[in-house]
């Protein structure tokens, strides 16, 4: 069952992170509740002290959060960071901020890869992992 929490902001962070582990095993007891306050620290230590967790975050801050993130530790776990805030993003922020998160997310994760490697690279990477009888024809088919 599903109970309202009262969303004032709270000036001790301890007692918001607890009220976010509330919130987290009632509304959604299949989460652990630890990485998502761990990212909530993250969060706020990247904001800097002088914004509160309570103010909800503009899209600019959440794309800057996100692309720094993706940069340090790849997009997969960039990703993954972001979705932790986006469960804690009703509680703290209401659910337009948890929706505009996921919006920012799937437009990250749809971004072009850029791996480095040309093409013809990866064609040659392909069949170097086909058998060796079929490997000189379609070298040469590349080749032309």
């Amino acid at each position: 069952m599903k109970r309202n929490l009262e969303t004032r902001p709270s000036t001790d962070f301890a007692t918001l992170l607890e009220r976010v582990r509330a919130f987290l095993e009632t509304d959604r007891p299949e989460l652990e509740p630890a990485p998502v306050l761990r990212e909530l620290r993250a969060f706020a230590a990247w904001r800097d002290a002088e914004v509160a967790l309570t103010a909800p975050p503009s899209r600019h801050e959440v794309e800057r959060y996100l692309a720094e993130c993706s940069v340090q530790h790849g997009n997969q776990l960039g990703s993954l960071r972001m979705h932790r805030l986006q469960v804690a993003a009703p509680m703290l922020w209401g659910m337009p901020y948890a929706s505009m998160i996921a919006v920012t997310r799937r437009q990250h994760q749809r971004l072009p890869k850029t791996n480095g490697k040309s093409t013809k690279e990866v064609l040659r990477a392909v069949v170097a992992r086909l058998p060796e009888e079929l490997q000189p024809g379609l070298v040469a088919r590349m080749n032309s």
